[in-house]
């Protein structure tokens, strides 16, 4: 095809547009002369109309002025031209051409170039004298006998201008005074002209402004049709070529083909054959065969190959006859004497009206699949015998055949499996609906599916097996049954469950331990820096002098370093460094004091139960914290219910014995904790990251992703557990276990109610501050100063200790950092106390993992401050270890 048709499609598409264009441009400027025609017609007409009127008149009485005198016409007149006004004043009559004129001039209507003109044939007045243009409208006018005159073109200034002129005819009123000096005017003749020129640059201007979108709008149509011509030109060439492509690719799919594959015509012409019918028959290869019939190929072949042909093809009418496929075998004897099976399959093909289109035949050399079936016996002998268990299902499901591993395995018998589907016999209630509709839609597109299933068997046993089910088809390409090769790996499962979930155990809790080692870096550097800000806050809003109009700010730098800390705070129960006692608890009464606060936190579209085991149990933990890991996963356990639900708070107690499947708990007795939801559910990729801190599905604005890496790291300094288990739809359940304490003894706990409040102390104390942190010393050194104190401040653990040493002068008390460069807080404190037997200390640390170092002197009753600690809390701490030494 060549490409002479779009070229020529082109050029007639460029034509039109362009035809077009120029009939809009040409209309477009008739229509724009006719409006400035109108705006000159009508300005010449309310200027002809007016001077009409005052003709009609005779003229106008007005008062004398220096350039309106006493017109020489109107001395013609019979008439009075003189008049007087009440109060005397004198008045003159006023030609109406004149009065016209000057009115003209003293009234400004947009320029000279719009203003209308009088003009006469025979002007007694220089005013009145024509233009050249105006004398030969006034002469076309005259000869034409036209009720006006219009003439586009440009000035002297070389603008383009209407130029427009309506003419004036005498009436009887004006010969009152024309006719004294020009006696053969008559009523009705051609005495002049009204004149106007319009300014024409403003229609030139909307007409170019239009032409210039008009031109692009046409353009882009030219080129949009260009384009569509081109690329449909280029889609039915693509088309063509596809065509002969897709031909010549029939043809080499039925050459490819294996099968034997010949077509004729609805007359019983052949038409195609493929290699392989030439091949079963050579002698076709020497021999025409297009448009001719059987009987006319048959006439040219030897006796012997005839009879084989005709046993091969069969006959046409039958298949005719039949209006339908047929299909039959046939057995050839070949060259080699060997015997060769063919499955022939012939496909009659009609028109819509049942007229006859043609004759497909395929024939399949069947000859293998015989000899294969030959060795089914074998393959019987051997499933029989396998290891494995082997079940064949029919099309639907139904078993037909379960070899004796089936019943050696599963207990049921064949005669109880055959006529049954393995789901009636076999399901355990493990897998929801999904798990088999999945499993079906694969082997029913023909595909084999792999996995694992667990199963029950008759006694009531649930077992894992590996499985692999296979379609079976037939030489058609159908599924005619379905093959399951079946082995129990429970114990397997087993071994390698409790290697990976303690393997699981152990990589979380190592992890999680990094994490912490890393939050409690993070919060140490991050209380030394919250500990001036709060600490110098607290002294300004102390200040009497400080403005009170600026304490609102300050309060707002006091709140947000408060929310601050207590990030800081979930930071360090992250990492299992929040400093905390334990006590023996009692976990029913704690939930069911926590309850209405609880309910109180919860919407009113969410309900709460409590179940808890009448037994009760003790557990060994700190009573807030235990209340914050509860209120944590309760609020969590409301998010993922948006639209309302149901959670269950339950207590019971769990004995684990050797081999029990809980990994991370040694055997033993246990008090388990859990809380379940109805909400959304989560799904395994998000089970595996809900621990880690920072990580949350919520929005930015409503969580920071520690609370349960908060709840994770509580639990286990509680040397307790928590195991998740949700699906997507179906909830959540947090079980959280901890080990139940066999014996509590109640008598003798007190309360903090009954111990001492500390008390102040009285007069001037020595104070000596090491802290390697400037800002944190010099807030220390200023709130202690500001009570009273006499303060010394180092910020290097052994500059303190040389110069206490020089000075042999020890102070009554030390403040000092736990972890600092040069020396440890406790060192220097050891050292120092031989100076000074009777001093006392008190250590600061930005975080409480330091309180590690000092354990072995907690009988000494070593008291710490945590960072970043308050004005109030580091007077309180002061006061009470001086007032107790």
């Amino acid at each position: 095809m060549t490409n002479k048709y779009p070229i020529i499609v082109s050029c007639l598409w460029i034509l039109l547009i362009s035809s077009l264009w120029f009939w809009s441009r040409s209309d477009l400027e008739h229509h724009l002369t006719t409006l400035a025609k109108k705006e000159a017609q009508e300005r010449l007409e309310s200027s002809l109309d007016y001077h009409g009127f005052l003709a009609m008149l005779g003229g106008i009485y007005v008062h004398p002025a220096e350039n309106i005198q006493d017109d020489f016409f109107l001395e013609l007149l019979e008439e009075k031209k003189e008049a007087v006004t009440t109060d005397g004043r004198k008045l003159i009559l006023m030609n109406p051409a004149h009065f016209l004129r000057k009115m003209q001039e003293h009234i400004d209507q947009g320029g000279a170039a719009s203003k209308a003109r009088l003009i006469s044939l025979h002007p007694t007045n220089s005013d009145n004298t024509p233009l050249q243009w105006e004398r030969e409208a006034l002469s076309n006018l005259a000869d034409t006998k036209a009720d006006s005159y219009f003439s586009l073109t440009e000035n002297k200034e070389g603008r383009t201008v209407l130029r427009s002129m309506l003419p004036i005819l005498l009436e009887s009123s004006c010969l009152k005074c024309h006719r004294s000096y020009i006696p053969s005017f008559e009523p009705g003749q051609l005495r002049g002209g009204m004149s106007v020129v319009i300014d024409y640059a403003p229609y030139k201007e909307i007409f170019m402004s239009n032409i210039r979108q008009s031109s692009t709008i046409y353009s882009s149509i030219v080129l949009l049709g260009l384009v569509l011509i081109w690329v449909g030109w280029l889609g039915l060439k693509q088309y063509g070529d596809d065509l002969r492509r897709s031909e010549k690719r029939l043809r080499l799919l039925v050459d490819s083909s294996p099968d034997i594959i010949l077509f004729e015509d609805g007359n019983g012409k052949w038409q195609v054959i493929n290699k392989a019918l030439r091949k079963l028959f050579p002698v076709l290869d020497s021999v025409e065969y297009k448009g001719k019939t059987c009987n006319e190929i048959f006439s040219n072949l030897s006796e012997e190959e005839s009879a084989s042909f005709r046993e091969f093809y069969g006959r046409d009418e039958d298949s005719w006859q039949a209006g339908t496929k047929m299909c039959g075998r046939v057995e050839l004897t070949g060259e080699d004497r060997r015997k060769r099976f063919f499955e022939i399959t012939k496909i009659p093909i009609f028109t819509g009206d049942k007229l006859r289109e043609g004759l497909l035949l395929v024939a399949k050399d069947i000859s293998k699949e015989i000899r294969r079936n030959e060795k089914n016996q074998l393959l019987i002998t051997a499933v029989k015998q396998a290891g494995e268990i082997i079940v064949i299902t029919d099309r639907s499901g139904i078993i037909i055949y379960a070899n004796p591993a089936f019943e050696k395995t599963t207990g049921f018998h064949l005669a109880d499996a055959v006529g049954k589907t393995p789901g009636a016999l076999l399901n355990s209630g493990e897998h929801d609906a999904g798990f088999f509709k999945k499993m079906w839609g694969t082997i029913e597109k023909g595909d084999i599916w792999q996995g694992l299933i667990q199963n029950r068997k008759k006694n009531g046993d649930l077992y894992t097996e590996e499985m692999t089910i296979a379609p079976v088809k037939n030489k058609k390409e159908e599924i005619t049954h379905f093959i399951a090769i079946k082995k129990d790996i429970s114990r397997q499962l087993q071994i390698e469950q409790e290697k990976d979930e303690a393997e699981a155990m152990a990589y979380r809790a190592q992890k999680m331990e990094t994490i912490g080692r890393l939050a409690g870096g993070v919060a140490h550097d991050f209380n030394n820096l919250l500990t001036p800000i709060l600490g110098y806050a607290e002294m300004l809003l102390r200040d009497p002098e400080f403005p009170q109009g600026k304490k609102e700010n300050i309060e707002k730098i006091v709140l947000a370093g408060g929310k601050a800390r207590d990030i800081v705070r979930q930071l360090l129960a992250v990492g299992k460094q929040q400093d905390g006692s334990v006590e023996p608890i009692e976990i029913n009464r704690v939930l069911c004091d926590f309850r209405p606060f609880l309910e109180q936190s919860l919407r009113d579209d969410v309900q709460m139960e409590l179940s808890l085991d009448p037994t009760g149990g003790w557990i060994m933990a700190d009573k807030g914290r235990l209340e914050q890991v509860i209120m944590n996963l309760l609020l969590n356990a409301q998010d993922a219910m948006p639209d309302g639900g149901f959670i269950m708070l339950e207590t019971r107690s769990k004995d684990l014995f050797s081999g029990t499947k809980i990994a991370g708990l040694d055997p033993g007795r246990y008090i388990c904790l859990s809380l379940s939801d109805t909400g959304t559910g989560m799904s395994e990729e998000l089970l595996d990251k809900v621990f880690e801190p920072f990580f949350t599905t919520k929005h930015h604005d409503r969580g920071t992703g520690l609370g349960l890496a908060m709840v994770y790291g509580t639990v286990r300094q509680f040397a307790g557990e928590i195991k998740v288990w949700s699906r997507e739809g179906q909830g959540a359940v947090f079980s959280l276990y901890f080990p139940a304490l066999d014996f509590v003894d109640t008598t003798e706990r007190n309360s903090d109610e009954n111990l001492p409040a500390p008390q102040a102390s009285s007069g001037k104390n020595s104070i000596l501050v090491v802290d390697d942190d400037v800002q944190v010393g010099s807030l220390t050194c200023a709130i202690l100063e500001q009570a009273g104190h006499d303060v010394t401040v180092f910020t290097s653990s052994k500059s303190a200790l040389k110069a206490i040493t020089e000075q042999e002068q020890c102070p009554d008390l030390l403040i000092s950092d736990m972890v600092m460069p040069e020396m440890n807080g406790k060192e220097l404190y050891s050292r120092l106390l031989a100076i000074q037997p009777n001093l006392r200390v008190i250590y600061v640390s930005g975080y409480s993992d330091d309180i590690l170092a000092i354990k072995d002197v907690r009988d000494l009753q070593v008291d710490f401050l945590q960072k970043p600690f308050t004005v109030d809390g580091l007077l309180a701490k002061v006061s009470e270890v001086l007032f107790r030494h």
